[in-house]
């Protein structure tokens, strides 16, 4: 089990690696402001209302909600709450949503780390190839990350 926030479910599904996330941790928690953040296109919401292992769950501590959302948007905010409440791992890949969620003690990871997991796990054959096509998708990665991610996976 994960909690996931919106955008690497999004661009997850936008390269066809949404089934990474079932392969490793084959239940994922979203809390309602990303639920209506994955799902605010009809085509999108399609394809995840289907895929029955991705849950929706509501938060349950609103005041620590109410102050994260003054420093960081209302999804990756719920995200952190709803990671802390769970005690599991936050996907997330936004800086300031992930040093938030380290200050809360919730550990993070991000998507490159998921690919790096899923290759490890042998769960996908390649992340040059992942990566490859989420900066087709228009999703902005740094070169030395890249870089970095590709040498810890023997890809570089």
């Amino acid at each position: 089990m994960i909690v996931s926030d919106a955008s690497p479910l999004i661009v997850l599904l936008k390269t066809n690696n949404l089934s990474i996330l079932k392969d490793l941790f084959e239940t994922i928690i979203v809390p309602t402001a990303v639920y209506k953040e994955i799902t605010a296109k009809e085509q999108e919401k399609a394809i995840f209302d289907k895929m029955e292992w991705i849950k929706t769950r509501k938060i349950k501590n609103t005041d620590m909600n109410s102050l994260l959302e003054k420093l960081i948007d209302k999804g990756e905010a719920e995200a952190i709450v709803l990671a802390k409440e769970l005690k599991t791992t936050l996907l997330v890949d936004d800086a300031k949503a992930r040093k938030y969620a380290k200050l809360l003690n919730v550990e993070v990871i991000g998507t490159l780390g998921l690919l790096k997991m899923a290759k490890n796990r042998g769960v996908i054959p390649s992340v040059k190839g992942a990566i490859s096509d989420m900066l087709s998708e228009g999703y902005f990665i740094e070169d030395k990350l890249i870089t970095k991610i590709l040498e810890d996976v023997g890809e570089s």
